[in-house]
């Protein structure tokens, strides 16, 4: 299994199986956990989860073709920081 990723991507889907796979193929990174809520995908650069949107919202949501935008983002980046509550302190000063 790759070293853990400093930084990545949460990644909203409607269609979990099909983003999942997209983005394998494009990243080339491996599959490093999945169920039928979440995929986690993992490559040397960075690290992606792609979760499920559940069904009930996922029923709401058309997928334009060409895209529009969104109200909600789909993609949200997330980074790794040595010390949480330093982190805190640290946006306080």
């Amino acid at each position: 299994m790759p070293d853990v990723a400093r930084t990545g991507l949460l990644i909203h889907a409607k269609n979990l199986q099909a983003v999942s796979s997209f983005q394998e193929r494009v990243l080339g990174a491996g599959t490093v956990h999945a169920d039928t809520t979440h995929t986690v995908l993992q490559s040397a650069d960075t690290k992606l989860i792609i979760h499920a949107i559940p069904p009930q919202c996922a029923s709401e949501i058309d997928i334009a073709v060409p895209p529009t935008a969104r109200e909600e983002p789909a993609i949200e980046p997330f980074f790794t920081v040595a010390h949480l509550a330093a982190s805190g302190r640290a946006g306080r000063e």
